[in-house]
């Protein structure tokens, strides 16, 4: 089996797409009903493929909204650096 390796940032990759990998490279689907939110990498894995269908992530979870688009990242403003504190007095 062929296995191609990748680097971080060639494709845009989240945590929900560990089980549709994991069951494609079992080579098994999901229950009958059940929606994957994630999208399998095991076609990057395989060398099938050099993209997967999707070019942005975007995720939402109480207290928590993020989107990214290649290096690109929307970061909450209760997780900002506070700059102030890093201004000189004047």
């Amino acid at each position: 089996m062929l296995v191609r390796l990748l680097t971080p940032g060639d494709v845009p990759a989240i945590h929900v797409d560990v089980y549709p990998t994991l069951l494609e490279l079992a080579g098994t689907k999901a229950a009958e009903g059940y929606v994957l939110d994630g999208e399998s990498l095991a076609p990057l894995f395989l060398a099938k493929s050099e993209n997967l269908k999707r070019d942005a992530i975007y995720q939402h979870f109480p207290g928590y909204l993020g989107a990214g688009v290649g290096s690109w990242r929307t970061t909450p403003v209760s997780q900002a650096p506070d700059l102030g504190s890093r201004q000189p007095a004047s």
